[in-house]
């Protein structure tokens, strides 16, 4: 079976949206959220790709952990 590295899909969105569409800014919410406190949390698009990154690094290490293979390689080589 083939791997796929899944941190390439954030990588390639985020070039996606650099190069082809220059107007988006990465800064600006795309959502409010009402925290219990009262106070609005602004999510952008830049939380957003930083969370898909993580997510997916945690599937990556998921993965790796199956018993046929070592995560070191998932570690130092990717």
């Amino acid at each position: 079976m083939v791997g796929f590295p899944l941190l390439l899909v954030p990588l390639a969105v985020y070039n996606i949206i650099a190069f082809l569409m220059p107007g988006v800014s990465f800064t600006d919410p795309l959502i409010r959220l009402t925290l219990l406190s009262g106070e609005q949390w602004q999510i952008t698009l830049s939380d957003m790709l930083l969370a898909a990154g993580v997510l997916l690094l945690l599937l990556e290490v998921i993965k790796a952990r199956a018993p046929a293979r070592n995560i070191s390689p998932t570690i130092c080589c990717r």
